[in-house]
């Protein structure tokens, strides 16, 4: 599978904490080409960072008065994008 993603989103899931080890090394596979990265990942890579970015939604996605924070605007962006399909 083929992902687009912006260098902010990349940058973002290159300094999680929340993604193991494996799958950032996955992520470090992608190319650049200066506006953006493009990742090769197999469906379970996908779904692998996908989950994590949804876990992590529901924990820094929400502000107290459960408005999207800009976090949880970026995450859900990431969500998108790793739909498999």
């Amino acid at each position: 599978m083929r992902v687009r993603l912006t260098v902010a989103e990349f940058e973002y899931l290159r300094r999680s904490g929340f993604l193991g080890q494996a799958v950032r090394s996955a992520l470090m596979r992608a190319t650049s080409s200066g506006q953006d990265y493009v990742a090769e990942l197999s469906p379970e890579e996908a779904d692998t960072i996908r989950d994590a970015c949804g876990e992590q939604l529901q924990r820094a996605g929400f502000d107290e008065g459960y408005k999207t924070t800009e976090e949880g605007t970026n995450l859900e962006s990431l969500i998108d994008k790793l739909l498999v399909r």
